[in-house]
């Protein structure tokens, strides 16, 4: 893989080479991920763990990583994107060999602790791809990260079960974390260095931080709490309460701090607010779509009972091409980026996931039709936003704040996921007896229903989003931080002959 001539610094051959190792790093912390979600089983079989234990592993790890990747970003900024990559990687590879070891629970959680950690390195990797590249070729270069985290995650589910049958828990931890280690090595040598901003640790806002990450924290343990005891429930208030007054004191200390660990007046540009937003939508539609047809494959057959009552192995199938197709759209979605403009592949990104919701909501009663919605939902529509999403990042903050705006698209990425399932986990039980609660007919199509309504909102911000550099550049346009605000309105004006650049947005 290379890019044209236009990269910036060095030989053409050492970027190709660079790019190639910050690609299989990505991918194998992509398996890495899926590997500990897909080995929970595993251990609670071999370490006699609970239903609740197990539960508190994958929301160990879930956490970890969103309550990591804001943190990974900043130090990224500060202290560069390779030495940052390189510090997650030795993590993600000690959770993976703790993990391996476990010989109880508690060793076990700190193992997906770390592992979770580890997984905010692909932050950090979005951003390095982006410096190893002609800003033309940034969202090209996305996109393939979004493939390699996709394939990442295909082959780890794939492989996790074959490996463990095969070999053992150990090996199944061990062989990735040998391939990140030798990855690392490569990157060492041949992923060139970036001047980082100067850090002055006197002066970070770890007030701030202790804010944010509380706020964050108390939002994702009121989602998860939603989908066992109700929205309703003393848990999830408790928790929706904690997170808001965090959020206002996180805004109170942000605006009084010499050097905030977050630039409110970034997250206040309209194309940054866009990005989150179509990050979200990306994460909620993966997460609500996995789930209902994760539960549609799983119901037993019955008179009343619109599933189908497959096996995990039958699941795994089924939902497999999704994942594949996954893998393409990425690249896809950054080449269209390139060549249509950011807007307009986020409204053909919106247009296809919101066709396939609505498909879903009257066609899912045959296996075929569940697997092309699922193609349509996740794998083109779910990897083109997770793509739009991070190239609108790149469009709408300058290079300092990179690594912070990644991670807080990300992690909108993250909580749209975990708020996917509950939300539509409500209505997928109307119609049910009281009594004994289960999906039914009208459950389904109601939960598809709402989750294509989310969908559709999303056209509602894609004129926030920033233009593509490189496309106005060909074209001529003018970037919105280019031009004045008119009327309070998103529009700008062309500027005059001889009118320049006046303001940084």
């Amino acid at each position: 893989m290379s890019f044209p001539s236009s990269i910036r610094r060095s030989p053409r051959r050492m970027f190709s080479a660079a790019f190639l190792v910050v690609l299989l790093l990505v991918c194998v912390l992509g398996a890495v991920e899926n590997l500990a979600v897909s080995a929970v089983p595993v251990l609670e079989r071999e370490l006699g763990i609970s239903v609740p234990e197990a539960a508190l592993l994958t929301a160990m790890w879930g956490v970890a990583a969103s309550l990591s990747m804001p943190l990974v970003g900043k130090l990224g900024d500060l202290f560069g994107a390779k030495r940052t990559l390189l510090v997650a990687v030795a993590v993600a590879a000690a959770g993976a060999i703790v993990c391996s070891v476990a010989a109880s629970f508690p060793l076990a959680l700190i193992g997906f602790a770390l592992l979770g950690l580890g997984a905010s390195g692909t932050v950090t990797a979005v951003v390095l791809v982006q410096e190893l590249c002609a800003e033309e070729y940034r969202p090209s270069a996305t996109g393939y990260v979004v493939g390699a985290i996709v394939l990442g995650g295909v082959a780890g589910t794939i492989l996790a079960g074959p490996t463990v049958d095969a070999f053992s828990r150990f090996a199944m931890y061990v062989t990735p974390a040998a391939v990140l280690a030798l990855c690392a090595l490569l990157a060492v040598f041949l992923v060139p260095n970036r001047a980082p901003s100067k850090p002055d640790n006197s002066r970070f806002d770890w007030i701030g931080l202790l804010a944010f990450c509380t706020a964050l924290v108390a939002l994702q343990l009121a989602l998860l709490s939603s989908s066992t005891t109700g929205w309703a429930s003393i848990q999830v208030l408790t928790g929706l309460g904690v997170a808001i007054v965090a959020a206002v004191a996180f805004v109170l200390i942000e605006r009084r701090a010499l050097r905030p660990f977050i630039d409110l007046a970034m997250l206040a540009r309209p194309s940054m607010r866009g990005s989150v937003l179509v990050g979200f939508l990306a994460g909620f539609g993966y997460g609500a779509g996995f789930f209902l047809l994760q539960q549609l494959l799983v119901l037993p057959i019955g008179p009343n009972s619109p599933g189908f009552g497959y096996s995990l192995t039958q699941i795994s199938l089924t939902l497999a091409p999704c994942l594949i197709v996954g893998i393409a759209f990425g690249p896809i979605g950054g080449a269209l980026v390139r060549t249509l403009g950011l807007r307009t592949t986020v409204v053909i990104a919106l247009s296809i996931t919101t066709i396939g919701l609505g498909m879903l909501i009257w066609w899912h009663s045959e296996a075929w039709q569940i697997v092309l919605g699922s193609v349509l939902v996740i794998g083109v529509g779910g990897a083109m936003l997770f793509t739009t999403a991070l190239s609108g990042v790149q469009a709408a903050v300058e290079g300092a704040e990179s690594g912070i705006a990644t991670s807080i698209v990300m992690t909108a990425r993250n909580l749209g996921f975990i708020g996917g399932a509950p939300i539509v986990a409500v209505f997928i039980l109307v119609g049910s007896p009281a009594s004994a609660p289960a999906p039914t007919e009208l459950g389904v199509q109601l939960a598809f229903t709402v989750a294509a309504l989310i969908a559709l909102c999303g056209f509602t911000v894609v004129r926030k989003l920033s233009v593509n550099r490189a496309s106005a550049q060909k074209t001529g346009s003018v970037l919105p931080e280019q031009a004045p605000e008119a009327g309070g309105a998103d529009e700008a004006a062309a500027p005059g002959p001889g009118q320049g650049r006046s303001s940084q947005d």
